[in-house]
């Protein structure tokens, strides 16, 4: 998998889950990350997950107990602030070096 899930404010940049205006995805092609899809968050944290299955990580500011149900269901989490597009490299890197 290639993809990681940002969830984004009005500004895109990284939020909380509760705060988050979008959740979106991003692909890596070659050395760029393209957005591949954006929705609205979910009310329910199984349906959020289910939409993030083609997804190795979700990067949000603050996930709080969440954090542990994600994780259980296949997904790195990352609590970061920042811009997505800065960030994926970095989950990424961290991801080969894993």
């Amino acid at each position: 998998m290639r993809n990681i899930a940002f969830c984004v404010d009005e500004a895109d940049r990284v939020s909380s889950l509760e705060g988050a205006v979008l959740v979106r995805v991003y692909e890596r092609c070659w050395d760029t990350w393209l957005l591949v899809r954006e929705f609205s968050p979910l009310p329910d944290i199984g349906l959020v997950a289910k939409a993030l299955d083609d997804c190795f990580a979700l990067v949000c500011q603050e996930l709080g107990e969440a954090s542990d149900w994600f994780e259980r269901s296949g997904l790195w989490v990352w609590e970061l602030p920042g811009d997505p597009q800065e960030l994926a490299e970095v989950v990424w890197q961290d991801r080969l070096a894993a």
